[in-house]
């Protein structure tokens, strides 16, 4: 029996991770320089020291402005924040391929070791099926914990998805 979910799941382990993590940092930093010019903007509205009816339209166009930016910085909060989610859930499913790997190969050396021990004694038909048996049962059972794994991926990014802004909210 072959290992379908495993082998799906092992393609995780050559995931670089990075890139994404510096995708992170940058949309972090961003989202906090807006949040600051949002803020000096709402101050110096605040502030103009004029009393006309320009001034007051000008405070609340840059009010209107700080507004836009506040909003702008939180969609990209959500981003990075659903986005790592998703990160750490591919980075659990990556170690769990890991062990799940370690287990296959495992289980591999030891029945294939076997069946080739009996394999050269004559009349032991029986006792190679039985081994086969076993080793097929074992890699059902480590293709149901790939299976288990790749779910759990696959609602964690899900889950995920549903945590990013609306395309209204963040335009």
């Amino acid at each position: 029996m072959g290992t379908p979910h495993a082998d799906r799941l092992y393609k995780m382990e050559s995931w670089r991770t990075s890139a994404l993590e510096d995708s992170h940092r940058h949309l972090a930093s961003v989202s906090q320089s807006l949040t600051q010019i949002a803020t000096g903007n709402r101050e110096v509205a605040a502030d103009l020291g004029l009393e006309c009816a320009t001034a007051r339209a000008a405070c609340a166009s840059l009010d209107r402005l700080a507004g836009r930016m506040l909003t702008q910085a939180d969609a990209l909060k959500q981003i990075v924040k659903s986005s790592t989610d998703v990160l750490n859930a591919g980075i659990d499913a990556r170690n769990e391929s890991v062990e799940i790997q370690k287990r296959l190969s495992k289980v591999n050396g030891l029945f294939g070791s076997a069946k080739q021990k009996l394999s050269h004694v004559p009349g032991d038909a029986v006792a190679v099926a039985q081994i086969e048996a076993q080793r097929q049962a074992a890699h059902a059972e480590i293709d149901s914990l790939a299976k288990t794994s790749l779910s759990k991926l696959n609602e964690r990014t899900l889950a995920a998805i549903d945590g990013l802004p609306l395309r209204d909210q963040a335009s």
